[in-house]
């Protein structure tokens, strides 16, 4: 266990953000994923941090309460697909179902369950430019809503049934897909919008990351 502002100074961009819910649909996931016997079946919901900086501002800094990045205390983000934000789009201003980026301690101390994070070593340069990349082209999307793939992303259920659909977008199938697109991930022949909460807990173990990059182990944090 840490605090957050103990570990927030060492958070980058691409880090893994699991949350262990406590509302009905985060205990709809975690039994569904401790049905089939997932190790970290607890999870239920998943991001990525974000650390804003010259690539990203210009597309993240139109809301007027945020800092300058050249202050010397940077606001983490986390970028995420939900129905449930109870805060704000930093871009919209507005609180959105969907892919959205947001305060990541401003969730936090909303949140009424539990954060982990899984940080990333060893990340090339064009990480990040990738990242923001695939940030500023999904931001807004609209979260899961085909039932059928709801269900399969909850539980890990669908194995290449219709192939990776990203007109809507599941958490765990937003995180796998950015790893993915950064070049960081390769799912084994596993469609990202087929991956649940609880396999992304996997990644850098069951799904090793390539380029030399390794994952350290999963922390909890705390405010």
């Amino acid at each position: 266990m840490i605090t957050y502002d103990a570990i927030a100074p060492e958070l980058q961009t691409g880090d893994i953000l699991c949350w262990e819910g406590r509302g009905f649909v985060s205990r709809g996931i975690q039994l569904g994923q401790r049905l089939r016997g997932f190790q970290h079946w607890n999870i239920s919901h998943v991001g990525i941090v974000v650390r804003p900086d010259a690539e990203l501002w210009p597309f993240a800094n139109r809301h007027a309460e945020l800092p300058s990045p050249t202050t010397a205390h940077e606001p983490l983000l986390t970028y995420e697909s939900t129905t449930l934000n109870t805060v704000a789009d930093i871009i919209t201003g507005q609180t959105v179902k969907g892919v959205s980026l947001v305060s990541l301690r401003d969730k936090l101390e909303r949140h009424s369950g539990k954060l982990y994070v899984i940080r990333i070593s060893g990340r090339p340069e064009h990480f990040a430019f990738r990242a923001t990349g695939y940030m500023r082209a999904h931001h807004g999307r609209a979260y899961e809503q085909k039932p059928w793939q709801l269900l399969g992303s909850a539980m890990g259920l669908s194995r290449g049934l219709w192939g990776e659909d990203q007109s809507s977008l599941f958490c765990s199938e937003l995180v796998t897909d950015l790893l993915e697109h950064t070049g960081a991930l390769d799912e084994d022949g596993q469609d990202s919008d087929a991956m649940c909460p609880a396999e992304v807990c996997e990644i850098g173990g069951r799904f090793p990351l390539l380029g030399g990059m390794t994952v350290e182990p999963m922390r909890e944090v705390v405010l």
